[in-house]
């Protein structure tokens, strides 16, 4: 490489960078690329693991953002690739026994087939159960990590 630095092209366009910030570059890549020995294997998932993953609706595809409801449960939400808010894949039904390790998914808008999608990666699976709400009958499934 010459002294003046390298042409590299990124997202369509070329840019000129010199030698010691293509260095950089590389040394912060290395930093932030999952090894084998930063990916522990056999090792369960815990809800955290699903922040930020991604999950294919056909040709939609939603980023999960994982927080807590103030009672400590799991709070799951599903955005556009553009950051805005698609909708909530867990609701919060607080009178309805839950273990640690699961989830209330509503059986209304795309919550369904995001917890589907999920279950196909391996990710979760189906209790079976599920859970009334006022005057519906069947308004949530229960689900839990598949570890």
């Amino acid at each position: 490489m010459s002294k003046e630095g390298k042409s590299i092209e990124i997202g369509g366009r070329t840019w000129r960078v010199s030698e010691e910030s293509l260095a950089v570059a590389r040394e912060l890549l290395r930093a932030v690329t999952p090894s084998e020995e930063h990916v522990p294997v056999g090792e369960p998932l815990g809800w955290d693991d699903l922040e930020g993953m991604r999950v294919s609706l056909g040709s939609w595809e939603l980023e999960l953002r994982v927080a807590r409801y103030r009672n400590g449960r799991t709070a799951i939400h599903a955005f556009t690739p553009e950051g805005e808010p698609e909708h909530a894949v867990t609701v919060n039904l607080v009178d309805e026994p839950l273990g640690p390790n699961q989830i209330f998914v509503p059986r209304k808008g795309n919550a369904p087939e995001v917890a589907l999608a999920l279950e196909r990666e391996g990710v979760l699976r189906r209790t079976g159960e599920w859970a009334s709400s006022g005057y519906v009958e069947h308004y949530a499934d229960k689900w839990e990590l598949a570890s």
